[in-house]
């Protein structure tokens, strides 16, 4: 049987992980005499993107390609969307605040795309922005480690998506079996 899951990690330094499952059908009928060979994860990467969204939107897909052998398993990582502990993550309390705080940057402005990246004026007019951006991002480090939400930055990134992972392949497949992975985007980065 596919089964989506929704993985909730307990994020507080008193609270030890616990796993739980929301299975819901991802397919209606799953052919009967194929042999379930395991499951498979989905991390949809962004960063920020939504595993249990993303898995509504390609389901179908993957059943197809793993011929209907295995379970599609996605979860939201920790900080993503307002189910996972401790929700959202925000270093802003409002748009305007991201904004004033970005302003003249390649952040918020971007990147013209259309320059040619071999004339070295170019080259040098994006790295003239390094320093600039190198100072924003240790001054936006500092201000979400003040905002309330600021405590729960240790229990995110990679490596707690992949104790997730590991955690939900242990409850689902057993402590040794192999886990079967599939990133997008910045999800490829775990299964390098």
């Amino acid at each position: 049987m596919f089964l989506s899951a929704f993985l909730l990690l307990l994020a507080t330094p008193v609270a030890s992980a616990a796993v739980l499952l929301n299975k819901q059908p991802s397919v209606p009928q799953i052919n009967a005499t194929s042999e379930r060979l395991g499951s498979i994860f989905l991390n949809p990467g962004g960063p920020g993107d939504s595993g249990v969204g993303a898995l509504k939107s390609v389901a179908s897909e993957l059943v197809a390609l793993s011929g209907g052998r295995y379970d599609i398993v996605s979860w939201d990582l920790h900080g993503v969307g307002p189910l996972t502990i401790p929700g959202d993550i925000h270093c802003f309390d409002s748009v305007e605040e991201y904004h004033t705080f970005w302003e003249g940057t390649i952040e918020l402005d971007g990147i013209e795309m259309t320059g040619n990246f071999t004339d070295p004026a170019d080259i040098r007019a994006l790295l003239s922005q390094a320093p600039i951006m190198q100072k924003r991002y240790e001054e936006l480090g500092h201000r979400c480690m003040q905002h309330p939400t600021g405590k729960y930055l240790k229990y995110l990134g990679s490596a707690a998506a992949v104790r997730d992972m590991v955690a939900l392949a242990d409850a689902l497949d057993g402590p040794d079996a192999p886990i079967n992975y599939i990133g997008i985007s910045s999800g490829t980065l775990l299964g390098s």
